[in-house]
């Protein structure tokens, strides 16, 4: 397998350090059987990420790195001598950083001329659109690095448009994303790329190898066409397992879809109950979605009551009246899209009446001083159950890990496409298998990517079956 997007950190916010640099990588490459990885750093000054990259090339325990040299358009002086230098020092790749609207960016682009493939991170929907028309004229290869949810839409319509972009996997975490770029465009357009050591490698892998294409689709993607692309040799190819899992209680599921290029959920067999709160709720009219939710409960399915701290009358009607004809079993709070802070007066309004009612609740916790406010409200209701909905803001943080270890009944769950491996290895750790859910964010993303984020974070997955049934009395 190749690996064409392994990056190696640097920034005081990375901490600890060792555990993103190229050493790290080379294990978290070693440890998945990937034979050969193209790497680049990332530093203040491209010099500086070009020395670490060029001096990683080579063989190290059975993995073979490939330097991809980085080039900034905002430093711009001297790039020319510096990319002069990078490619006759064996460099097989160059990445840009994305500053798109710039003749800089333009300039370094054109420069390369036919040379080597350009990587080029995709930060926002439009990117791609962007990238194809600054690179068309160029004869050259371009992957676009980052392909993810919010942006995919965009991506897609631009491969169809540019013969010569590509789409690499490491953030294709959404729904049956690898299924869906290959529909699309084809298995002869999509690379095969982790973001190791941030990014758990399983996570992206468990998305090619589950899904729903050939197998001669899935050794294009892994292998084939980053060798054909960058000059790369490749080995007869075995396929390896993607994470295994039996009877999960999926904990964070949805019912509907957001306006994102994923298809409808299929049942899975490894699944055996999902608690799921309606996205329509969520984004849109509560009563509706709540309504949506609960007509969809069956043996396979229970439902979250999902409340707004902008309606407290209306959200207890709801949970009253959904616990009266169990309906649901807990009440789902999103912060983000209500636009209310965790620590507003109204979320902790809302909170304590979810908490006298009994049930438990899930929370995608947003604003400063989430955990703060957690934390008090954990305290005033020791015998009630949250759940932190990605372990954080987002993705796993170690601020979250802290906040379970300090009270008894605050669980998490892992969801999420942003995953930093060393923060999510850590709050596993930290927090136990006595506090650890299984969650998926299915249909927005995809219950075998985030399986992969389990397996590399060490989570005992048979486990958190056990603590879902206690925490929601199943």
């Amino acid at each position: 397998m190749i690996d064409v997007t392994v990056l190696a950190d640097a920034s005081p916010r990375l901490i600890p350090a060792a555990e993103y640099d190229v050493g790290a990588a080379l294990r978290e490459l070693r440890s998945h059987g990937i034979g050969s990885a193209l790497v680049a750093t990332r530093s203040s000054r491209h010099e500086r990420s070009n020395d670490v990259a060029l001096s990683a090339a080579g063989s190290s325990g059975g993995v073979r790195l490939y330097p991809v040299a980085a080039l900034n358009p905002v430093q711009y002086l001297d790039w020319r001598s510096e990319l002069e230098r990078v490619l006759s020092a064996g460099g097989v790749g160059i990445r840009l950083l994305p500053e798109l609207d710039s003749e800089a960016f333009r300039a370094m682009a054109g420069a390369v001329h036919g040379r080597c493939p350009l990587l080029v991170p995709v930060m926002h929907f439009g990117d791609a659109t962007a990238i194809g028309t600054a690179t068309e004229a160029l004869g050259v290869p371009v992957v676009l690095v980052g392909a993810h949810y919010t942006n995919l839409g965009d991506c897609l319509a631009a491969l169809e448009r540019w013969p010569h972009l590509y789409l690499e996997t490491s953030r294709l975490g959404l729904y049956r994303g690898v299924e869906t770029v290959v529909r699309s465009v084809g298995a002869r357009r999509l690379l095969f790329g982790s973001g190791a050591p941030s990014r758990p490698i399983q996570a992206a892998l468990n998305a090619v190898l589950s899904a729903d294409i050939s197998t001669d689709d899935k050794r294009l993607i892994l292998a084939d066409n980053a060798s054909r692309l960058f000059g790369v040799p490749t080995e007869p190819l075995h396929l390896p397992h993607t994470t295994r899992a039996e009877q999960l209680v999926d904990v964070h599921a949805h019912v509907g879809a957001l306006g994102f290029p994923t298809p409808a959920w299929r049942p899975r067999p490894d699944i055996k109950l999902r608690i799921a709160s309606s996205l329509q709720a969520i984004t849109d009219d509560a009563q509706a979605g709540n309504a949506e939710a609960f007509a969809a409960v069956d043996d396979a399915q229970r439902a979250y009551v999902v409340v707004n701290p902008n309606d407290l009358d209306g959200s207890c009607r709801a949970m009253d009246a959904a616990y009266k004809h169990d309906r649901a079993v807990g009440a789902k709070l999103h912060c983000s899209y209500s636009g209310q802070p965790t620590a507003s007066r109204e979320c902790m309004a809302l909170m304590r009446e979810v908490a006298r009612r009994g049930h438990p609740l899930k929370i995608h916790v947003d604003g400063a001083q989430w955990d703060g406010a957690l934390a008090c409200i954990a305290a005033e209701y020791p015998a009630w159950r949250l759940i932190v909905a990605h372990a954080g803001p987002g993705a796993p943080s170690r601020s979250t890990a802290t906040l379970v270890e300090h009270t008894s009944n605050v669980y998490v769950e892992l969801s999420t496409s942003f995953p930093d491996l060393p923060v999510a290895r850590d709050v596993v750790r930290r927090v136990g298998s006595e506090r650890l859910l299984f969650g998926s964010d299915a249909p927005l993303l995809d219950p075998d990517y985030v399986l992969g984020i389990y397996a590399d974070a060490g989570a005992q997955l048979r486990c958190t079956t056990e603590v879902a049934r206690q925490v929601f009395s199943l």
